[in-house]
């Protein structure tokens, strides 16, 4: 298992060493406040280079057809500012990390039911499916992180907390 971390760790190194190469840049510009959405919180936000997506989470007042707050999948920016609520996750989902791949956002963890369940959106078709690989323990809090052709899963909690990394 050490050895897991510690190649988790290798790899995070690895694919971060080009931000590194990078000189410092001063930031230009300003913040400027865009559209409001739900609350948001105990989620994951995913990005494909386009789009935000805000996975599972608490997401009170989201507008999504269930009412249910931890099932929503908004996505942001929409060319007139606002977000786009799109399909609900099978189940309700919090405390969880995501991470974007190929078409697909992922949705990694969940504190709501503390099964370890991986579950993948496909953007083209708008719909989820519960993947049948679970993490390796029914962890939450994870962090997830894509390198290459690969996805990280490390970290998390499950009655303690966790050295784990998943690829």
């Amino acid at each position: 298992m050490a050895s897991r971390s510690l190649l988790c760790l290798v790899l995070v190194v690895a694919c971060a060493v080009g931000a590194w190469a990078q000189s410092p840049q001063q930031p230009t510009g300003t913040w400027a406040s865009e559209a409001s959405g739900a609350y948001f919180y105990y989620g994951a936000i995913v990005n494909d280079g386009t789009y935000a997506y805000l996975v599972g989470g608490y997401q009170y007042g989201a507008g999504n057809p269930s009412g249910r707050g931890y099932r929503v999948l908004p996505r942001y920016p929409h060319p007139n500012n606002v977000f786009t609520t799109l399909a609900e996750l099978p189940t309700q989902v919090y405390v969880n990390g995501g991470a974007y791949y190929n078409g697909n956002v992922y949705s990694f963890g969940n504190a709501y039911y503390g099964n370890g369940a991986i579950y993948r959106y496909t953007i083209s078709t708008n719909s989820w499916v519960q993947l049948s690989p679970t993490l390796t323990g029914n962890r939450y809090y994870v962090k997830a992180a894509t390198c290459g052709t690969k996805i990280y899963v490390a970290g998390g909690y499950y009655g303690g907390y966790s050295n784990q990394c998943d690829e």
